[in-house]
């Protein structure tokens, strides 16, 4: 134990040994009644942020874990006998390592600050979702099941919801109570095990084996007088000597009478240690299987599951429909609005969602939650904006003023000091100072315009448009064409452009997904020329080849198209071309998709001129 110290850890760590994180274990039912009772017991505090630091712990079981690590690998490195449980610790400690720069990473102190904090009891001033994650691993020895994990917060949750911040804190939350587990766990790992050297060097000591010094009994009675002795080193100084009566018989008669003061007796101090060591084994290989869980799973598809915001909107809006991203600004969106307000998240989401209910033509509560009638749903639910966002939106009403004025600004300051630190030989022409003027002048504006752009950046920060999700496929009310606005002027080229129709269509394979080339001959003086019948022959041919390779299921309309315009005459260029060229293929495909008679579109090469059905979106 010399080298504890030089690693800045106490000796009363792996003596004075605390109790592993373990319970009785719950079934689901006893669970879900536990999670309920601790709702009800659990309250929190006004003040979150003046809570109590986790990250000293995190720091100190970080190196008592690494520390009980080296100590193992070095035990087996002296071919001692090690536990099952520190066999786990060393063939795992990359996992463990993982763990711990996960916690590192993902526990900002701002955002630790903001989770609601415990009160009163054993774990006041922690905060409250480290108390639950606490009981969970406590009723299933450290053993993670996100499904049984689910319903222990549903059932928490009956009682009292809990806020999108600590559901986003579950995985880290459970993390840091792992490795504190873990950490008890490797401590008395670590303490054992110099029990049991200790106890082997004492009766090699007594048994005159290797070069360990002989003594007498009275020496090492004499050494042990006054120290606690633990239950590893009795085990371990009875399973060595326990043959050996006639030679070492007052030492075991000193042990026996020093244990049964304690009130222990060594058949059942055996068994005990021996079960301890079997439950140590349990829990450690819990804490890594669970660990190798946790980096694998998928946590924001758990959150999403438990989380009564988002429940509320899934099931009045098509919030479930959009992506990730956009849902995710609807839930930082609704923490500010309860941190700003006297409702919490759940009612915010309620309440939005009722105002769209009653709204003339509005039924999404992201038109009051990230869109323009945000400003009006503020002010109905008492929202009273904090000073960053005052300065924020003051910053937005004024963007191009401030911006532009920023950048003469600082253009000027950079000028004036540049030129203060120029040097020039005197007399000097009023020229050369104009001259070397106008040049700083420019580049100061280069920096000045890259510096304000990137403060602007940091201090605004991108702004997601609110998108559909579609990684599972379009749906039926969402059938898309994807059309190239292109010209047919030879053989090769259009060959080229079905090519890369085909590349477009291998990165967007969807069944609701069509394709297509909207297309013009060349301009001309008249209405056809001799090209014309073989570039649309060429095409056609080109065009069933595509389709055969790739025919749709349904076999409703064939995947892809080509969209052909005849040419009409143009009284100002005195040509024939087609009307408006790229912006009128666009404006009459769509009239065309919409059922339109009268466009310049006609069939040719055999196709006839039809279009899927329900199309809503031209790409």
């Amino acid at each position: 134990m010399k080298n504890i110290f030089r690693r800045g850890l106490p000796d009363s760590i792996f003596t004075e040994l605390e109790d592993p994180i373990r319970a009785e274990i719950f079934g689901v039912a006893r669970l879900e009644g536990h999670a309920e009772s601790l709702a009800l017991a659990q309250t929190v505090t006004t003040e979150p942020q003046y809570g109590k630091a986790l990250a000293p712990r995190v720091v100190e079981n970080r190196k008592v874990l690494v520390f009980a690590y080296q100590t193992v690998l070095q035990a087996v490195e002296e071919q001692r006998a090690i536990t099952p449980a520190a066999e786990w610790l060393i063939d795992n400690f990359h996992i463990v390592r993982a763990q711990l720069k996960d916690i590192h990473d993902h526990l900002p102190p701002e955002y630790y600050k903001m989770l609601p904090k415990i009160a009163e009891g054993p774990l006041a001033g922690y905060p409250r979702v480290y108390g639950i994650a606490w009981a969970f691993i406590a009723h299933t020895d450290s053993r993670l099941d996100p499904d049984l994990l689910k319903i222990f917060l549903a059932a928490y949750q009956k009682v009292q919801p809990l806020t999108i911040g600590e559901l986003w804190a579950i995985p880290i939350t459970l993390r840091l109570v792992l490795i504190e587990n873990l950490r008890r766990l490797a401590a008395r790992i670590v303490g054992s095990q110099n029990s049991r050297f200790d106890a082997d060097q004492i009766a090699d000591s007594l048994l005159g084996l290797g070069e360990t010094k002989q003594r007498t009994h009275d020496e090492v009675i004499n050494a042990l007088e006054g120290k606690k002795i633990s239950r590893g080193f009795a085990v371990q100084i009875l399973q060595r000597l326990r043959f050996q009566e006639e030679r070492v018989g007052p030492l075991l008669q000193y042990l026996e009478k020093r244990l049964s003061q304690d009130g222990a007796l060594i058949e059942e101090l055996v068994t005990s240690e021996h079960v301890s060591q079997s439950a140590a084994n349990i829990t450690v290989r819990n804490i890594i299987t669970s660990a190798r869980l946790m980096s694998a799973y998928d946590w924001p598809d758990f959150f999403e599951e438990v989380s009564l915001v988002d429940k509320e909107l899934r099931d009045y809006s098509d919030f479930g429909t959009m992506d990730f991203t956009t849902r995710d600004r609807y839930r930082h969106r609704i923490e500010d609005l309860a941190r700003c307000s006297n409702l919490s998240e759940t009612q915010v989401a309620k309440a939005a969602i009722e105002k769209a209910r009653s709204s003339n033509g509005i039924h999404e509560p992201g038109y009051y939650i990230i869109g323009t009638g945000r400003f009006e749903f503020e002010k109905s639910i008492g929202f009273s904006s904090s000073f960053r966002i005052k300065l924020l939106r003051w910053y937005k009403r004024n963007g191009t003023l401030l911006h532009l004025s920023s950048i003469f600004t600082l253009t000027a300051i950079i000028s004036v000091f540049t030129l203060y630190l120029t040097y020039f030989e005197s007399p000097t022409p009023a020229w050369v100072y104009f001259v070397v003027s106008f040049f700083v002048a420019i580049i100061s504006s280069e920096l000045a315009i890259a510096l304000v752009n990137r403060l602007t950046v940091a201090f605004l920060g991108p702004r997601h448009l609110p998108r559909l999700n579609f990684e599972r496929g379009l749906p039926n009310d969402c059938r898309t064409f994807i059309v190239v606005p292109t010209l047919l002027t030879d053989e090769r080229k259009i060959r080229q452009q079905l090519e890369q129709l085909e590349v477009h269509y291998l990165s967007n394979q969807d069944e609701n997904i069509y394709l297509a080339l909207l297309t013009d001959f060349s301009d001309s003086k008249s209405e056809k020329t001799e090209k014309d019948d073989v570039l649309i022959e060429t095409a056609y041919h080109e065009l069933n080849l595509l389709n055969l390779k790739y025919p749709t299921k349904d076999g409703d309309h064939r995947r892809f198209s080509i969209y052909h315009r005849k040419r009409l005459y143009n009284p100002q260029e005195e040509r024939w071309m087609g009307w408006e060229r790229k912006r009128g293929k666009l404006q009459e495909f769509n009239h065309l998709l919409l059922g339109a008679a009268n466009t310049s579109y006609y069939p040719f090469g055999g196709q006839d001129l039809s279009v899927p059905k329900d199309i809503r979106y031209v790409i």
